[in-house]
């Protein structure tokens, strides 16, 4: 075990030497454990780390440090530790050593793994001499061990071999034994816990309450006791959770309270996890709400702990289970209408803290309103109107059905709108109507329907206390003065929101003959299901004869924005350029006031113009800039504005200074009501190379800007794709969709009135990587003046509309009219004429109707693939098509 360095045999005689290995079996050792020719070195010591808190299973690294002054070439330990505590799985050098050159051997490897291995022996020698510092702060020896089980907070001890060689040789020859502190391993201390979950019941259910178990060190709980009351649970079964890899587990013993779970051949949970290690499933039995009822553990709830060998003491938390209360709210919104308008529409929604299946609703209006429709239905089952009888509250209500729940977070978004007939004569503003939820003293009762229990389909009702109204009045306003256009409203997943004006060049008098405008879209559009919905409305005074709608899709590149021109130019934007000064006809500097986006505006109430100079200008060739502002026009005239007859009032004319100093026109700008990016392309061929760059902004009448942008403008490299719509709907007329196209009289917009459009954005490709996409509304049309006679419109049509998709999966929405409030029926039938389902059978009202059909039959199954028939009648009336199922 002694290991003389080269220096020392060298410094011996040759005759010297013979006799020192003669004889060195007989030189006494001078300490305990160290070696021939190691000197006990007090000035240096070897340490061994020690570890709290070890879970069994776990690996756990214990440290060598060495603090020494003296330098080193050799080193060699010899580590001994209990076998049934501890299992070495691996010896390797430190940083200490890593850091240094040197070889690092283990005398037996074996050992490593070797569950009934009690020593391992390494050496590490680095050749050099006088050696080397080894920096004490850092290990140069790291062992690990595996931790057995041997009882909780108790330790284990590692230390060096007796009469072994732990010793190092300094940088001089000599071989010192410096002192020696053991290491140890402490386990955690005991703790076993068994917990049950609380879940949140609903009456009639089944629902599952998760046995939880938890232990710092390896134990599989063997028998588990859940206490509850039979009153209001039923045990239904129970399963072993997937934590466990093997065994089963066995409610044999159980009696009505209590569930008696054994587990059989299991293998234990993750150790210091709180493991699911059974799911119980339970059924509420009693059909009541809003109670909480307790599971607990029985004492038949034990452990064993193969650590201990012994049953462990757990600590037991039981749990609940909450069967809240079922509330609901009915609301209706607030609306306000012009005395000129023919309908006054009221929205509705409902919301739950539950599933909802079906409702009934009682509304009643004072001063009386005649009910005409429901519009904007986003229900999957179609709500239905009652007749009104006169004198009674309206009823609406949707039958409660297994084939149709609609999910709580989605309730606030089911969306449907009242519509009320104006009264004749109109009444005066400042007039309200309120719009409230009757009494129910009387049988047929406000409610909100739960599917409780399927199978067999059962039906709850939130009603009196448990359900919420909240009431909503319609205030009749002036129209706004003038000018006025149509309004486009989109929508927005929940809602249709705002969006701007149309046929922006509409001015204070009627335009005689139609325009085209181009209007790209700011909102998102196809929210959810591939369908782009938008409402145009008259709020105000006008009467538009719409002769075409379409939807441009525009793909470019992400982060190169687009806009479209007057004259329907889409253009993509680079480089801007900086205004460098800005003057009003006056001479005013006002470069400020155009220069950014501030909502700081410059206004005049006059005719008048703004220059605005952007410096000197390269050689551009052929190249288009983009002249936009962000003005509009007001709503209401300011005081002292007398409106010209001249019908480019309210318009902006853009024109660009040329190197002889004249001024030539290159577009003309209407904005909006609301204040957008109106431009025009500026044609800059005729400027002198490196001349300044000036525009005149010129305009008659009332005008208000925020900033001025001048923009490098280039076409986009692909033309946009147009679509038609797929359903276009007029509020009073029906459908539409036939007149569209026509040269004169399409589509007659009155005041109150609005359309309903929407287009199928599923048959667009996929947007390309690097790309985004923007939408563009063109539509053509011309503005007629209020005192334009109203023309008529016709009365709504008998009419069964092709179903969209078709073909279809796994739904498909079917559009019809009716002329009149009449009883209706709509079925489904195969090729063979059986029938599959019968989506509505009913009384209602005229107008535009639609229902969606999901692919299942009256029984709930869903329908295989194929083609199927569906068919509306009347007493009068019937119609049938064809749709094609495909999966």
């Amino acid at each position: 075990m002694l290991r003389p360095t080269r220096r020392g045999l060298a410094a011996i005689p040759p005759l010297l030497l013979m006799l020192v290995l003669l004889h060195s079996t007989t030189l006494p050792v001078r300490a305990a454990g160290i070696p021939m020719f190691a000197e006990t070195d007090s000035t240096s010591t070897f340490d061994l780390s020690s570890v709290s808190y070890a879970v069994p299973g776990d690996t756990v690294q214990i440290d060598l440090t060495l603090s020494t002054t003296r330098s080193v070439n050799y080193l060699t330990n010899t580590f001994v530790w209990d076998h049934n505590q501890l299992v070495l799985v691996g010896i390797d050098p430190g940083p200490a050593l890593t850091a240094i050159s040197g070889s690092f051997t283990v005398a037996d490897p074996s050992v490593i793994g070797n569950a009934l291995a009690d020593t391992v022996s390494y050496s590490w020698d680095n050749g050099l001499e006088p050696g080397v510092s080894i920096d004490p702060a850092e290990a140069i020896v790291e062992l690990r061990f595996e931790v057995q089980c041997y009882g909780y907070s108790a330790t284990a001890s590692i230390g060096y071999a007796a009469g072994e060689g732990n010793y190092f040789n300094d940088g001089g020859g000599t071989s010192r034994a410096p002192l020696r502190n053991n290491g140890s391993v402490q386990t955690v201390q005991d703790l076993v816990l068994f917990q049950a979950s609380s879940p949140t019941a609903l009456p009639l259910q089944d629902f599952d309450v998760a046995v939880q178990f938890f232990s710092f060190t390896p134990a599989t709980p063997t028998v588990v006791d859940l206490v509850y009351d039979s009153s209001r649970l039923e045990f239904v079964t129970a399963a072993l959770d997937p934590v466990f890899t093997t065994g089963s587990i066995s409610t044999a013993g159980s009696t009505p309270g209590v569930v008696h779970l054994q587990f059989l051949g299991t293998n234990a949970p993750h150790w210091g996890l709180l493991s699911d290690v059974a799911a119980v499933t339970f059924r509420s039995v009693d059909s009541a709400d809003d109670y909480t009822t307790p599971i607990d553990f029985g004492p038949a709830t034990t452990s064993i702990n193969v650590c201990n060998d012994g049953p462990a003491n757990p600590t037991f938390t039981g749990g609940t289970v909450t069967v809240p209360r079922r509330t609901a709210t009915m609301s209706l919104g607030n609306s306000s209408a012009y005395t000129t308008a023919s309908f006054y529409d009221v929205p509705f929604t409902f919301d739950s803290t539950f599933d909802v299946n079906g409702f009934v609703s009682r509304i009643e209006t004072n001063p009386p309103l005649t009910f005409y429709q429901l519009i904007d239905k986003t229900l999957s089952q179609l709500p239905t109107a009652d007749p009104q009888v006169p004198g009674e509250p309206l009823v609406i209500h949707v039958s409660p059905t297994t084939d149709v729940v609609y999910a709580q977070q989605d309730l606030p978004a089911q969306v449907f709108t009242l519509r009320f007939r104006a009264p004749v004569p109109a009444p005066a503003a400042g007039t309200t109507f309120t719009v409230s939820f009757a009494d129910t003293t009387i049988s047929l009762a406000n409610q909100v329907n739960y599917l409780i229990s399927d199978p067999p389909p059962t039906f709850s009702a939130a009603t009196g206390s448990d359900l919420t109204f909240q009431n909503a009045t319609i205030h009749i306003l002036n129209p706004p003065g003038n000018p006025t256009c149509p309004t486009l409203y989109v929508w927005n997943g929940k809602e249709f929101s705002r969006e701007n004006t149309l046929l922006s060049a509409c001015a204070a008098e009627a335009l005689p003959s139609s325009v085209t405008d181009y209007y790209r879209i700011t909102q998102p559009v196809g929210r959810g299901d591939g369908q782009a919905r938008f409402v145009i409305r008259e709020d105000d005074v006008a009467i538009t004869h719409f002769d075409s709608i379409e939807l441009w899709a525009v793909d470019h590149p992400l982060h190169a924005p687009i806009r479209v021109t007057e004259d329907g130019n889409v253009v993509q934007l680079g480089s801007p350029y900086t205004v460098q000064w800005a003057k009003d006809d006056q001479g005013r500097d006002i470069t400020n006031l155009v220069r950014n986006s501030d909502q700081v505006a410059y206004v005049s109430t006059t005719d008048g113009w703004i220059d605005v100079g952007f410096g000197e200008v390269p050689y551009l060739g052929p190249q288009s800039l983009l002249a936009a502002t962000s003005a509009r026009k007001p709503k209401e005239p300011p005081v002292g504005f007398t409106k010209s007859a001249n019908s480019a009032e309210g318009s902006l004319e853009v024109l660009v200074r040329s190197a002889d100093g004249s001024w030539t026109p290159t577009g003309i700008s209407h904005p909006r009501y609301v204040p957008g990016r109106e431009a025009v392309l500026v044609n800059v061929e005729n400027l002198a190379t490196g001349g300044e760059l000036v525009l005149r902004y010129r305009w008659k009448g009332y005008y208000r800007v925020d900033n001025i942008e001048l923009e490098n403008a280039t076409p986009i490299d692909r033309a946009p794709l147009r679509l038609a719509p797929s359903t276009f709907t007029h509020s009073v007329v029906g459908s539409v969709l036939d007149p569209l196209g026509k040269a004169v009289g399409g589509v007659v917009l009155s005041p109150g009135e609005e359309l309903g459009l929407s287009f199928d954005l599923k048959s667009l490709d996929e947007v390309e990587e690097g790309m985004t996409r923007d939408y563009v509304l063109v539509s053509t049309g011309r503005y007629g003046s209020p005192d334009e006679s109203k023309p008529q419109t016709p009365a709504p049509s008998f009419a069964l509309r092709a179903a969209s998709p078709n073909p279809f999966n796994p739904a498909t929405t079917i559009h019809f009219s009716l002329p009149q409030t009449t009883e209706a029926k709509l079925t489904i039938f195969d090729l063979r004429g059986a029938r599959v389902r019968t989506l509505i059978d009913g009384v209602l009202p005229a107008g535009e109707q639609f229902v969606v059909w999901d692919g299942r039959s009256d029984r709930g199954v869903p329908v295989a693939s194929g083609i199927y028939l569906y068919k509306l009648t009347t007493p009068t009336l019937e119609q049938t098509r064809k749709m094609t199922l495909l999966k």
